[in-house]
């Protein structure tokens, strides 16, 4: 675009003449196109091109946050593009461009354009070190954010709540887990037998003349139990057995994948207690395996402790019961619903109202605020985190609204994954579309909308992983 203007400039007497004088402003060449990127959290870049105009000498920023009356200039010479810094978050800040010619006059500034400054999420705290945000102490797990060991037991609050151990609650010293002989997974020919003197009236064995198994075949005849500690520690385990001769005075012990150990027991005509075990136990769910190596050998009760100290007696402590948890069946399906503007947006996609969506709100980029075939970060995007109750293929879904055209599609992705172009049917009215397929593990994600083409409406989000699910 070419400006010309001229005016009158005044009159003067010259030699006793009356002289008028004109001054003519010769054609200046505007800026045509002011363009913007993203240099830093308070700081854009500009662009634009330069006019078709050998006599342009330099460019005249100006910018405020007043749309038409800017505060602010900045010449720039030799080059079509600057970086102006120091914005202030949270404002909304206008930019217009002239070209100056190489006598020094200036054209009309260029079409405005305008750039919301985001504000910075707060810098995550973590005050003790513990791998743990200040916020999530004190908000999600009650810890002290200031000590990284709030229960003084020795680990980390991080470590305890990765191990799914309770950072507020130290174990009393000297765990003590006790497990009746026949309360385990028996496998054949091990098998209970009643004894009046024993600590629950029932203890295990092979019987007498039923099977040797100096191999350690898994087929000798097995008992497995499940058992939770609660501390990191070395422990020693216990039985309470009856050997009554060296035919029918050993097992095979092993704990968790670890290899089966030979276990002589002491031979007696009496129930007594003998260590078959030390070893060195994390904090969490173990299993003990005990496997017949001698048929006749008798097994009533285990211990299982950090207390190096203690020695059982007798049939040894009277434990109350405690009823199993039951683990609860993982739902037939997943489903996770995400309102369309509860996400994290970035400009220029935003919150519009629309009564006629499910929770009277839609998000997009406004028709005429610019398409976004490049996947460029700044052109407008939406991004939500949620979790997947548990493994498997999932199915993304968008309520949508299209008019079709050059309004009809985004791109997509989950994760680090690459985007996807989501081209949405046009419709006249809100309807759900199929966003992506993807594989998902148990735990949290990230599902990112970005814009590609203005005026495309989302209004909610489904993933699940119920492919005869259709939303409505």
């Amino acid at each position: 675009m070419v400006r010309v203007q001229s005016f009158f400039f005044g009159s003067e007497w010259v030699l006793g003449r009356p002289f008028t004088k004109w001054l003519f402003f010769f054609s200046i060449a505007l800026v045509s196109v002011l363009r913007v990127s993203v240099s830093g959290a308070a700081s854009i870049n500009l662009f634009w091109d330069s006019p078709l105009d050998p006599d342009i000498a330099a460019y005249r920023i100006y910018y405020g946050t007043t749309s038409g009356s800017y505060a602010y200039s900045l010449k720039v010479e030799g080059g079509q593009s600057c970086t102006i810094s120091g914005l202030q978050e949270g404002e909304t800040w206008y930019f217009a461009a002239t070209s100056l010619n190489s006598g020094g006059l200036e054209s009309d500034p260029c079409q405005e354009i305008s750039y919301a400054v985001p504000i910075s999420p707060p810098p995550v705290v973590d005050t003790d070190g513990d791998g743990i945000s200040d916020a999530d102490e004190t908000n999600l797990y009650g810890t002290d954010a200031s000590n990284p060991d709030t229960d003084g037991d020795g680990i980390d609050d991080g470590t305890e709540i990765t191990q799914n151990s309770d950072p507020n609650s130290k174990p009393a010293a000297g765990q003590k887990i006790w497990l009746e002989a026949e309360s385990g997974s028996l496998g054949a020919p091990m098998k209970s037998a009643a004894d009046g003197s024993v600590s629950s009236g029932s203890y295990i064995w092979v019987p007498e003349g039923q099977r040797d198994n100096y191999g350690t075949a898994a087929n000798g005849g097995s008992a497995k139990y499940r058992f939770q500690i609660d501390q990191e520690g070395d422990y020693l385990i216990w039985g309470r057995t009856l050997a009554a001769n060296d035919r029918s005075d050993s097992f095979f012990v092993a704990v968790d994948s670890g290899s089966y150990a030979r276990w002589d027991v002491p031979r007696a005509q009496s129930w007594s207690w003998d260590v078959a075990a030390s070893v060195h136990l994390a904090a969490g769910e173990h299993t003990l395996t005990i496997l017949n190596r001698e048929d006749g050998t008798k097994l009533d009760r285990i211990l299982i402790t950090s207390d190096a100290a203690y020695v059982p007696a007798g049939a040894g402590e009277s434990v109350q019961p405690t009823p199993p948890t039951p683990v609860p069946e993982p739902p037939a399906s997943a489903r996770v619903w995400l309102e369309a503007e509860s996400g994290s947006l970035r400009t220029p996609m935003q919150s519009a109202a629309d009564a006629s969506a499910s929770s009277g709100r839609y998000v997009w980029v406004p028709e005429g605020k610019g398409s976004n075939y490049g996947i460029s970060a700044s052109g407008g995007s939406v991004s939500y985190r949620f979790q997947s109750p548990k493994a498997g293929n999932y199915r993304i879904w968008g309520r949508i609204l299209a008019g079709g055209g050059q309004s009809d599609s985004f791109f997509v992705a989950v994760d680090s994954s690459s985007y996807a172009r989501w081209d949405v049917p046009p419709t006249s009215e809100w309807s759900w579309a199929v966003a992506a397929t993807v594989s998902l593990g148990a735990g949290e994600h990230t599902l990112m909308i970005l814009n590609r083409e203005d005026g495309t409406k989302i209004d909610r989000i489904l993933a699940t992983d119920d492919f005869a699910y259709t939303p409505k």
